[in-house]
């Protein structure tokens, strides 16, 4: 199995992670609904823990989505997707850490210069 997966191309190789992704989620997506089908509602509504599921799925169907875009429209596109993916990831992990103020001005340095010259 892994000599017929390394014999494929690059581009075989990702056509075929998202044919085994978008199947997963074909999957879990039947899954959820027939849970959904024998959920009582319980005032019209589902139980939160079936809402989060539903919702976290939905989220996964529009990255995917978005990645298999990308990776359509060509090399350069899924290349500026990944920087700017990584660039507002990176933004909100330092959001999220305990910054103080003297620790603004190599913030700004890091984002603004060193980044987009890497």
């Amino acid at each position: 199995m892994t000599s017929y997966l390394r014999n494929l191309s690059p581009d075989a190789q990702v056509g075929l992670l998202f044919v085994i992704v978008f199947g997963l989620l074909a999957l879990g997506t039947a899954l959820v609904f027939t849970l959904s089908l024998k959920d009582p509602k319980v005032g019209g509504r589902y139980s939160p823990d079936l809402l989060d599921v539903r919702r976290l799925l939905a989220n996964s169907w529009v990255m995917v989505g978005v990645f298999w875009v990308a990776w359509v429209m060509g090399e350069t596109a899924a290349t500026v997707l990944f920087a700017v993916v990584a660039f507002f990831t990176l933004r909100e992990f330092i959001t999220l850490s305990p910054t103080r103020r003297g620790d603004h001005r190599s913030m700004i340095l890091a984002f603004f210069i060193v980044l987009p010259i890497q």
